[in-house]
């Protein structure tokens, strides 16, 4: 998984998980987690129904077993189930409620904090929320920074990759109430997680940190190096098999091309949303390139 070989490693997990049935363990935390990482690659494949119809049998399966850490699991890292049906309210409120069971006397932070950080993210990047929320997610960042789970590569990673993603937003928000400071301020930030991805040594890295510069791009109206990084963006989505992502990209480039040729694209692209049951394609893309090209449409600082 960590390679960007989401397909395969869901046909690693489909087979734990049938080896497990055999020996007659049906339960147990092993399973949970073969179940996780195969809830975590339909996520990343874009297969919506198939995914919400496996988290809602685990959480079902959690509440009537007790499993309160499965339930906690799979109630806050798989918020797509909720976006795609427009329903970023329901994301973050099944992240508040079950993070307030998970010991809550506790000031550790560990793997479910971090994946209740990564879905406030998210929500921030589908409804442009900024106030209490960023101020919150900014703190848990900072705890993150200081727990030995921030010391793993992997993880060091995605929240670099969800902090941009709030940066983006942000950036967005300030250039259309025309905050030029604010704007500058987060577009730096936006640029300094790209930076820092980059160091990272994943297979993954450059392509998370692309998403990131074309973020940039669109910010700063770079019409050119935003189609160059878009097209690279789409070879590698359609490689690896994420679908949606592919279909965000070709989105974004639709839009920015325009003309005949772009409203082709952005048809497409709202096609294979319908497809794979997606209510709102602009707010789902936003989960990715949170900036269209319209978004800063004649702004300047």
């Amino acid at each position: 998984m960590g390679h960007g070989d989401y397909q395969a490693s869901l046909v690693a997990a489909r087979q734990g998980l049938e080896l497990w049935k055999r020996s007659g363990k049906i339960r147990g935390w092993e399973v949970d987690v073969l179940e996780q990482f195969a809830c975590w690659c339909l996520q990343l494949l874009g297969e919506i129904p198939e995914l919400q119809r496996r988290v809602q049998n685990k959480i079902q399966e959690a509440l009537d077993t007790g499993n309160r850490y499965a339930e906690v699991v799979f109630r806050v890292c798989f918020p797509y189930t909720h976006f795609a049906d427009d329903d970023p309210d329901s994301a973050y409120r099944e992240t508040v409620e079950a993070m307030r069971t998970w010991v809550p006397a506790s000031h550790l932070f560990g793997p479910p904090n971090y994946w209740a950080a990564k879905t406030k993210a998210l929500y921030v990047a589908y409804t442009g929320q900024e106030g209490a929320l960023t101020d919150e997610l900014a703190e848990e960042w900072r705890r993150l920074d200081q727990a030995l789970l921030g010391r793993v590569g992997i993880i060091r990673m995605e929240a670099l990759e969800m902090r941009g993603l709030v940066a983006a937003s942000r950036a967005r928000l300030a250039s259309q109430r025309g905050d030029g400071p604010a704007f500058a301020r987060f577009v730096l930030e936006l640029k300094g997680h790209s930076r820092k991805i980059r160091k990272t040594s994943f297979v993954t890295s450059e392509a998370i940190a692309r998403l990131l510069d074309a973020s940039v791009l669109t910010l700063e109206r770079d019409r050119e190096g935003l189609i160059a990084a878009l097209e690279f963006l789409k070879s590698y989505s359609e490689e690896i098999g994420m679908k949606l992502g592919a279909v965000s990209v070709v989105r974004r480039l639709g839009q920015v091309l325009g003309k005949d040729r772009g409203r082709a694209l952005i048809e497409e692209s709202d096609a294979r949303f319908r497809e794979a049951r997606v209510v709102n394609p602009e707010k789902f893309t936003r989960l990715s390139l949170p900036v269209g090209w319209a978004d800063v449409d004649g702004f300047s600082c």
